[in-house]
């Protein structure tokens, strides 16, 4: 993934290791979040400063999941604390709470195909989820 500085018109820095399929990339507070089609560390947050690996979020926590593949992630609107992510072969989509450790505290699942497509509404009291079947569905959290 490399860094362009459209001021100066360059690259200014790469970050090696993801692979990008979709919308998957955000950046909020410095850090850097990518969603990968791979077999380990599918989603990873990263210092945009140094480039570094700050750490990996896993699909079910602590475990490695080598049946995954991150179609698309976000940032929450507002915040940085929330993590939206799904994804493909496991179908469903999760949110990830930084606060617990970056433990899923919701997830959507039950689709028969992969989803490519998530969406915090500005509020953050809804997202969305689209993906292979031909639907969106936008579910509604509550406390």
């Amino acid at each position: 993934m490399h860094i362009w500085d459209l001021r100066e018109g360059r690259n200014i820095g790469c970050i090696f290791g993801p692979s990008i399929s979709g919308d998957s990339i955000d950046c909020k507070d410095n850090i850097i979040l990518t969603g990968s089609c791979r077999s380990n560390d599918q989603i990873e947050l990263w210092d945009f400063g140094t480039r570094k690996l700050i750490r990996t979020v896993d699909w079910e926590y602590g475990k490695s999941n080598d049946k995954l593949n991150v179609f698309s992630a976000q940032f929450g609107k507002k915040t940085s604390e929330y993590i939206l992510a799904c994804g493909g072969l496991v179908n469903e989509a999760r949110i990830f709470d930084k606060k617990s450790d970056y433990m899923d505290f919701a997830k959507v699942t039950g689709f028969s195909k992969g989803l490519y497509s998530v969406d915090f509404a500005p509020n953050m009291e809804m997202f969305a989820v689209a993906g292979g079947e031909g639907e969106a569905h936008i579910i509604k959290l509550t406390k």
